[in-house]
């Protein structure tokens, strides 16, 4: 009787520990727990205080949370008073959502205490799967936002606060892209990855972000396994020139894949669904690839889905920095070009091209020596203005801020583009020697065209 008393305690209790140990570990996990263990000086004060200033018109624009609608003074102001007493934190609660790229890393509303957390930012997409812990990335981004609330409460002009937050986007952002594949690398993976479905979904997302792509990460039962976005900026004419694409990788046990295993309904409907431009899907190869009339060929028409085989893929990253294929550029491919052998024979077009030869030399040597010369860093069109006057040729400020991106395709991490400011990381010498070992690695076939526009 004693024995099975004993036993039925023991159970009970271990029962109990083990269901407050769980209680506990969830209890942690939640955000409003971890935000308690905050300071009041860290998180309710400046949050605070962020409202006053907000509605007292010190604060007009900030980044990283929510304007208050002009209304919601006194509710605000209350809440947020009675913080103390009732426990309630600045953020009781962490969603995620896809908005563009280019937005803000998060917005904090206010009202429902919720932070909403950019899917499609690069740091986020980069990191969201870690270990699949979300604490570390969550807390980043709460100290993000925290921080832009902190710098309002020191009554830092406004235009400051906003630069400070822009480069420490931009800075996270950078890091993101930082594990960034040459072309090298990025054809070889790609090519080592057509058996694999998840490794060729990577490959095909490393290789357009070689292209110059913001690539974001989706995945997951009907769905795209990406979105990828061109960010152009604006023409002379004010007109909007960037676009976006949602992506697919296909790898079956077959070398070629039916038109009814492509599902380009369905590539359609996620090209709709997330607000795209245009949609890609990328195989080892398609049923009736070379036929105009094939039912891949016809569908990939009626949908508007580009249907590129990972051999064509390959070849136009080769071509890229020879051909100057820049994002603009591959626009025209996604215009235009759907069914397989539309796309094969535009990128063999491409590759007949005669294309001026960049200076890509003179460019690294002017940008070394802006850097090393002058305090401040060097602009595109100080650097326009110099390679005007060594090379005796007028240069629009585009072909020259393309023909540096190309450069940076091709030696990633050597030379940098942030904004209308150009870097280079290393001296002239030093990356021009990593220009010739990337003309090294690049297939035998290839390196003719590379060696001719870098001599």
């Amino acid at each position: 009787m004693s024995r099975r008393y004993i036993k039925k305690k023991f159970n009970n209790e271990v029962r109990k520990y083990y269901f407050e140990q769980e209680r506990k570990l969830d209890q942690e996990k939640s955000v409003s727990y971890r935000m308690a263990q905050t300071a009041y000086t860290t998180s309710k004060r400046p949050v605070y205080n962020f409202i006053q200033k907000y509605y007292e018109d010190k604060i007009i624009n900030p980044l990283l949370i929510e304007k208050p609608d002009s209304d919601k003074k006194d509710e605000l102001l209350n809440l947020y008073e009675r913080d103390l007493e009732t426990g309630e934190q600045v953020i009781e609660k962490i969603e995620y959502d896809y908005k563009q790229i280019e937005e803000p890393i998060a917005k904090l509303n206010l009202l429902t205490r919720t932070l909403s957390i950019n899917k499609s930012h690069p740091y986020v997409a980069n990191y969201i799967d870690s270990n699949n812990n979300p604490i570390p990335l969550e807390s980043m981004v709460i100290t993000e936002v925290l921080t832009e609330s902190h710098l309002y409460e020191l009554s830092l002009d406004e235009s400051m606060v906003n630069e400070i937050i822009k480069r420490r986007d931009s800075t996270l952002r950078q890091l993101a892209l930082s594990d960034k594949m040459g072309i090298p690398t990025a054809a070889m993976f790609l090519k080592d990855s057509l058996d694999n479905p998840s490794g060729l979904e990577e490959a095909v997302a490393r290789v357009l972000t070689v292209f110059g792509f913001e690539v974001t990460p989706i995945g997951g039962n009907g769905e795209p396994d990406g979105k990828a976005e061109a960010c152009l900026g604006f023409n002379e004419e004010g007109k909007n020139k960037s676009y976006s694409l949602t992506y697919d990788a296909k790898s079956t046990a077959k070398n070629k894949i039916a038109a009814a295993t492509a599902h380009l309904s369905g590539l359609r409907r996620h090209r709709e669904t997330y607000k795209a431009d245009f949609s890609l899907e990328v195989a080892i190869d398609y049923q009736g690839s070379d036929d105009e009339m094939s039912a891949i060929s016809v569908e990939a028409k009626n949908e508007k889905v580009t249907m590129m085989t990972a051999k064509d893929l390959i070849k136009l990253l080769l071509l890229i920095t020879p051909k100057q294929i820049g994002l603009d550029k591959l626009r025209e491919l996604f215009e235009t070009c759907y069914a397989p052998q539309d796309v094969h024979q535009w990128i063999e077009n491409v590759e007949k091209m005669e294309v001026e030869k960049p200076p890509y030399y003179e460019l690294i040597d002017i940008v070394y020596e802006l850097q090393k010369t002058d305090s401040e860093a060097p602009e595109l069109s100080i650097i326009r203005y110099k390679l005007k006057e060594k090379m005796k040729k007028d240069y629009s400020k585009m072909q020259v801020r393309e023909w540096l991106g190309l450069l940076s395709n091709l030696i990633p991490g050597s030379v940098t583009i942030d904004g209308d400011y150009v870097g280079v990381q290393a001296s002239a010498q030093i990356i021009k020697e990593r220009v010739h070992k990337a003309i090294n690695d690049m297939p035998l076939g290839y390196q003719p065209l590379y060696d001719e526009i870098f001599k």
